[in-house]
């Protein structure tokens, strides 16, 4: 989890530096956004994901 929010702050830092430089195409910030952007729903969301592909037998305990 701890390297889903490192890469999901690089790419929102890749997006704040790409609004700075003058020579990025807008499409490279929309790909940073984007990534960013999943990276974090998918940290938001890990635990249901995996309760949700847990066999019916098996007990899971989630720690943060």
């Amino acid at each position: 989890m701890r390297i889903v929010h490192l890469l999901a702050g690089l790419c929102v830092l890749g997006l704040i530096i790409s609004f700075f430089l003058d020579n990025v195409p807008i499409n490279s910030s929309f790909v940073f956004l984007i990534i960013g952007s999943l990276l974090e729903a998918l940290a938001y969301f890990y635990d249901v994901i995996l309760i949700k592909l847990n066999p019916t037998d098996n007990e899971l305990i989630l720690q943060q």
